[in-house]
């Protein structure tokens, strides 16, 4: 029902927009159009974070590691890769002897969630030890040449397919625009409420970032 009035919504916006421009047939069609962008695209950003600040479904403890102490990679030639098979709406780390679960049920990217999971605990003590903007967390970090992973893949087994991503290449985290989003999301929220600056340090680990959310 929720993505059913999802749609007519940007169906009529669009609708809208176009008859804007259709019927006034100058420039003020394209300036009446732009306040109509600017309010779908308002709604678009509340609602996916809304959307994936829930997730992921299951407790923390079903999750959570610690980067340094738990082994969550298997080893080939020097480049690391956590293998992750898809069981119905859970996602299951598979590699390494950490029993680690993600249940993603009705998540629009699970993929890139998770990826970002995974890269936002790499960035934590990266993070805390320059004691940077919170902002920064969700921008590509250069790690330390006595970190173990040095070259860190991702692996996913879903529906007899497989599909692979780098997290850090040749010392440097793997960011795309998504996954960037996904991690900066708590820290808009703390602007706009009020309750911090964007421009604070906070100690972060992924129970800190979970109550952020």
């Amino acid at each position: 029902m929720k993505k059913l009035i999802f749609i007519m919504f940007h169906f009529f916006m669009a609708v809208l927009a176009f008859f804007a421009i259709i019927k006034i047939n100058n420039s003020y069609g394209y300036v009446c159009c732009f306040p109509i962008i600017c309010i779908v695209l308002l709604i678009d950003i509340f609602s996916f974070s809304s959307h994936i600040r829930k997730y992921p479904l299951n407790n923390l403890n079903e999750y959570k590691f610690n980067i340094f102490q738990d082994k969550i990679a298997d080893v080939v030639n020097g480049i690391y890769t956590i293998s992750i098979e898809k069981k119905g709406n859970i996602y299951f780390v598979k590699s390494g002897d950490k029993s680690l679960k993600f249940n993603m049920k009705g998540c629009i990217c699970p993929i890139n969630y998770i990826r970002a999971y995974f890269i936002r605990n790499i960035h934590f003590p990266i993070y805390n030890k320059k004691k940077c903007s919170v902002l920064r967390l969700a921008s590509s970090f250069k790690v330390s040449h006595k970190f173990k992973y040095q070259n860190l893949k991702i692996r996913f087994f879903i529906n007899n397919k497989v599909k692979t991503y780098w997290l850090i290449k040749k010392s440097k985290t793997k960011l795309n625009f998504l996954m960037k989003e996904i991690i900066g999301l708590p820290f808009i929220h703390l602007g706009l409420s009020k309750k911090g600056h964007l421009s604070e340090h906070f100690n972060m680990n992924e129970k800190n970032y979970s109550i952020m959310k």
